[in-house]
């Protein structure tokens, strides 16, 4: 079994397949020792993303809950009163936004933001 192609060869491999499109698929397997099951695939998955526009190789993943409204809001709430608390933030954030966050998301926000306790205590104070 012929081992998988490095990411060189690989861009080399969709640069042939790119440029000449009826290109012998054994000749590019045997000139970066690979199969011929493997580059054949390459072609599909080539043509696949020409004709649809959709990349294969990158899972469709979901719109990120946390928008950049979301975390201002959060950074002005944290800012205005610093002694609330996870759910208490998770609830203005779902009066405002009609967003339900759990509060490990909250924390998580403030982590991204690097925001903590004190530093709170600093920016309020």
């Amino acid at each position: 079994m012929a081992p998988r192609p490095s990411k060189e060869d690989g861009d080399a491999i969709d640069q042939f397949l790119q440029r000449d499109p009826k290109v012998n698929c054994r000749d590019l397997a045997a000139l970066f020792h690979t199969t011929y099951e493997s580059v054949n695939e390459r072609r599909r998955k080539l043509r696949l993303r020409e004709l649809t526009g959709i990349d294969p190789r990158r899972p469709a993943g979901g719109q990120p809950l946390i928008t950049s409204r979301v975390k201002s809001f959060s950074i002005w709430l944290i800012s205005r009163d610093p002694e609330l608390t996870l759910d208490e933030i998770a609830d203005f954030i779902y009066l405002e936004f009609d967003l339900a966050l759990y509060k490990s998301t909250v924390s998580r926000l403030w982590k991204s933001t690097k925001i903590s306790y004190k530093k709170c205590h600093v920016i309020a104070g």
